[in-house]
C-alpha cells in the first residue's frame, strides 16, 4: 500500500523465499480503524464506530431505561 503522490502508480511484486508473492492491498486494519491507500494520510474509522455503538446499544437494552 501507497500513500502520497505515486499512491496510484503499480509496484513491483515481491516474492519469497518459498516462491510466494506478496499481494499489494488498497486498505489496512491497524488498530480498529481502516488506513487507506491515498496522496494524504487518511483513515477511516466507520467500522469502529458501528461497532462500538451496537455494543452500547446491546447493552442498554439489556439495562433498561
Amino acid at each position: 500500500m501507497r500513500i502520497g503522490v505515486r499512491h496510484d502508480k503499480p509496484c513491483s511484486k515481491i516474492t519469497t523465499t518459498y516462491g510466494r508473492e506478496f499481494v499489494w492491498a488498497d486498505e489496512i486494519r491497524y488498530l480498529g480503524i481502516f488506513i487507506v491507500r491515498a496522496i494524504k494520510f487518511n483513515c477511516f474509522v466507520d467500522q469502529a464506530k458501528r461497532c462500538f455503538y451496537r455494543a452500547a446499544n446491546s447493552i442498554f437494552a439489556r439495562v433498561g431505561r
